[in-house]
């Protein structure tokens, strides 16, 4: 594939022409006198199945020879110029080896620094990277069919992808990339300590005041080993869920290699880390609640059934407030920050368009638990009788308050997570057919 093969219609197509290569009956012509001015398109690869030297052979080059060629035309396109300077590269019909050796030489390293330098500065980063990946001299780092690599060049094309997977040097996507564990906890922790807060000042003002000075002092030490034990159990469960995102990325800034397995489930586990830990906050606090109506009730041996169904349904509206606006804070940290760093690493990302879809409706529920929250204030209160309801009515006003404040927080992100999730399916070619494993030529 060079520039000669390409056409153009009179409608400004590209037409690719010249699919053959002609037969020669000479057997002492030289790679560079033969194939021309092909030789300055040719992979690695294909370059050494031309050497006498090498073992490998036609039969085992595919599509990313094509790709690697397709690379140099476009790389000329843009700069003027070749990225490898193949002027020099000798041409002796006795000795067909030197010149391969110089061209195999030359493409060892990828491009070079001053080849990159020709790129105009006004560039997508996204655009020089599909190229520099294009001319990679490993062919395994290269994408494996055309239909992947269309869909990166339609990444370059639309310029919030092109900000989610190849942000500015100085953009904050990628200054909280480092602070993946400290930003996940805080996403979870503050809205939690808002939801314990508000309960124990409405469960104070409901029950503590009620209860015998043993049954209180029995209700605080089993509320401390719960909390305890709880709080123990949900970190640890969360470090576990997210084990691989405390790891891999750090390897990746750092240059280490990771294997494509990990690297797949990085990615399945920034998708679904959210609604996994959320769920983890979510039966803990069910849990919770239960075990303070049963405390309650065995201790001091009258517990109404009203007021039973009223803590419950506070355990249950503080659960929606610790789990709802942490599962959308997670989700955009780790849908703009972490997920588009592995987008740069692999090959083919059309596997995920399932699960971005699947966090697309997950998104859409939470933000009809987060609309919910002010509708089970109002619940929980009907529970309550006219002297219990006096007493709370300002704790019940600043939860429905802050649920509907929450709400219109919950539905902005919710937005911006839609649109990043659409614009990720674009940038993962989820839409293109798969071509299969790459073909022989």
């Amino acid at each position: 594939m060079k520039p000669a093969n390409v056409l153009l219609t009179a409608e400004g197509v590209p037409k690719l022409a010249d699919f053959n290569i002609s037969f020669s009956r000479s057997t002492d012509t030289s790679p560079v006198s033969y194939f021309g001015g092909s030789l300055a398109y040719m992979s690695p690869e294909q370059l050494e199945a031309c050497h006498p030297g090498y073992d490998r052979t036609a039969a085992d080059l595919d599509t990313r020879a094509d790709i690697y060629s397709l690379g140099v035309l476009l790389w000329e396109l843009l700069t003027g110029a070749k990225p490898f300077d193949d002027t020099t590269v000798p041409d002796d019909d006795l000795r067909p080896e030197i010149a391969l050796d110089a061209a195999l030489e030359r493409r060892a390293g990828g491009a070079t620094a001053a080849a990159v330098d020709q790129v105009p500065a006004d560039c997508p980063a996204a655009l020089r990277r599909i190229l520099l990946t294009c001319l990679s001299p490993d062919r395994a780092e290269r994408w494996a069919d055309g239909a992947i690599l269309a869909a990166q060049f339609d990444l370059c094309l639309d310029q919030h992808a092109r900000g989610l997977v190849d942000p500015p040097p100085n953009s904050w996507r990628i200054r909280l990339r480092p602070f993946l564990f400290p930003l996940l906890a805080l996403s979870i922790a503050i809205p939690n300590v808002l939801a314990a807060y508000y309960q124990r000042q409405l469960n104070t003002t409901l029950i503590h005041s009620r209860l015998d000075p043993a049954t209180r002092a029995t209700q605080r030490d089993v509320a401390d080993l719960t909390n305890l034990i709880f709080f123990s159990a949900g970190g640890a469960t969360l470090i576990y869920l997210g084990r691989r995102l405390l790891t891999i990325p750090h390897r990746l800034r750092t240059g280490r290699h990771c294997p494509p397995r990990a690297l797949e489930l990085a990615r399945q586990d920034c998708l679904r880390l959210g609604h996994l830990a959320i769920a983890v906050v979510f039966v803990l606090w069910v849990a919770a609640g239960v075990i303070y109506a049963i405390t309650i009730g065995v201790a001091d041996g009258d517990l109404p059934v009203r007021t039973a169904v009223h803590l419950l349904l506070v355990s249950a509206i503080c659960a929606a407030v610790a789990m709802t606006y942490p599962f959308f804070l997670i989700t955009l940290y780790l849908l703009r920050c972490v997920y588009p760093m592995f987008l740069h690493h692999g090959q083919d990302f059309r596997d995920d368009g399932g699960s971005l879809t699947a966090l697309a409706a997950r998104c859409r529920r939470y933000l009809v638990v987060a609309a919910s929250i002010p509708l089970l204030v109002v619940a929980s209160a009907t529970f309550l009788p006219v002297p219990d309801l006096l007493t709370t009515l300002t704790p019940l006003r600043t939860i429905c308050v802050g649920g509907m404040i929450g709400f219109v927080g919950s539905y902005v992100l919710f937005r911006i997570i839609e649109s990043d999730i659409r614009a990720l399916l674009r940038v993962t070619g989820s839409g293109y057919p798969r071509a299969g494993p790459p073909r022989s030529r």
